[in-house]
């Protein structure tokens, strides 16, 4: 951020990005414990150009899964990874 607030020649900023998330999305997160720490994938770019492919996206979630502990969500509105795993919540 502060570095591409001076190439675009505004006064340099330096504030930690914050996140929004609605009251009713933060209440079906908390109605799910077992999400506690979860790991988060948006595995579908804005810019198609951008996607990895969907193999890699699958090998990463199995690869998370193997390593930790934690369950695996996959957010945005159209699924990539098709991973059956009880820890992989699309």
């Amino acid at each position: 951020l502060y570095v591409f607030s001076q190439v675009a020649g505004l006064p340099a900023l330096d504030e930690t990005p914050r996140m929004h998330i609605p009251d009713a999305v933060r209440q079906r997160i908390e109605r799910r414990p077992e999400w506690a720490g979860a790991i988060v994938l948006h595995a579908s770019a804005s810019d198609p150009n951008r996607d990895w492919q969907a193999d890699h996206w699958n090998r990463l979630a199995q690869h998370l899964i193997d390593t930790y502990p934690f369950p695996v969500l996959e957010i945005g509105l159209t699924p990539v990874i098709t991973l059956q795993d009880p820890r992989f919540h699309n």
